[in-house]
């Protein structure tokens, strides 16, 4: 059977297409046996697949803004859509700070207050959507996930009156 040779073109753009191995400088990480690759002239090794989503979503956000800005759009999941950018926001920011602090040597538990603060502020938030969603009637008893929400908020409510009644007293 005869063995494979490595086929090398150099596209116009100055990179890489390869068949069998790449050449001395070139990451391997680029390369899948048997297949072809190509690497861009100034490639960077292979992203994260995490690093890749965020920027996939980072340019469709690009795109929706666009979208928004024509206003052709219902209010209510407008609002829906910026109270999930708005958490995405803060939880990348805090993913940030605690990084940082970490590669600073720093207590990065500092951040877990304020991520506690936040999310009272969107528990806040979310239960006076769902009350005006309530009163509007567009919540009812064959809403899918109501049961669950009763027990939640009723523990939230019976821990809430624990810590409010020593905050009373103290």
């Amino acid at each position: 059977m005869p063995q494979q040779k490595d086929v090398i073109y150099k596209p116009l753009d100055g990179g890489t297409f390869a068949t069998g191995n790449l050449p001395p400088g070139k990451s391997s990480e680029y390369a899948r046996p048997g297949a072809a690759s190509y690497v861009p002239e100034n490639a960077e090794p292979a992203k994260s697949n995490l690093t890749m989503r965020l920027e996939a979503a980072t340019s469709e956000l690009r795109e929706l803004e666009e979208l928004v800005r024509s206003g052709d759009l219902d209010p209510r999941v407008l609002s829906e859509f910026r109270g999930a950018v708005d958490f995405i926001r803060t939880t990348s920011w805090a993913v940030q700070q605690w990084v940082g602090l970490e590669q600073k040597k720093s207590d990065p538990y500092t951040v877990l207050p304020m991520l506690a603060a936040e999310r009272v502020r969107r528990a806040t938030q979310l239960a006076r959507d769902l009350s005006l969603d309530l009163q509007a009637v567009e919540v009812d008893f064959e809403t899918p996930g109501l049961k669950q929400l009763y027990d939640a908020i009723d523990d939230l409510h019976r821990r809430l009156a624990v810590l409010c009644k020593s905050i009373r007293q103290g």
